[in-house]
């Protein structure tokens, strides 16, 4: 929980920044919650893809609002707060709202997971 909260933080003092930062910023997030998950897999298939996700996120902010990053901020705190918990399956379903969201907001039908 310690790194993730610090990304937050550090997130939250930059919201307003640009969209590649914030962007930069949304992404190391992400990674927090992989290495913290111990999974090493996901966090190799990240590093694969990290150019094309990057570029995807930076794309969708720009196409928002600065206003629309407080939704991003919320839903990394309801993240955050439920892996400080211990609870993880709650916290696997905010991490499934928060992909949810942000596919419904790039105007892409949900993924299912199981």
């Amino acid at each position: 929980g310690h790194d993730e909260a610090r990304v937050e933080r550090v997130m939250k003092a930059e919201k307003a920044a640009d969209p590649e930062v914030f962007s930069r910023l949304d992404y190391d997030f992400h990674q927090q919650i992989i290495a913290a998950s111990g999974n090493r897999l996901v966090g190799k298939l990240m590093d694969t893809i990290a150019p094309m996700i990057c570029q995807q996120l930076t794309d969708h902010i720009r196409s928002e609002s600065v206003d629309h990053r407080h939704q991003t901020l919320d839903n990394h705190r309801q993240i955050v707060a439920k892996i400080e918990a211990g609870d993880s399956e709650a916290a696997r379903q905010a991490m499934y709202d928060h992909l949810t969201d942000s596919r419904r907001d790039a105007g892409n039908e949900p993924v299912p997971f199981a």
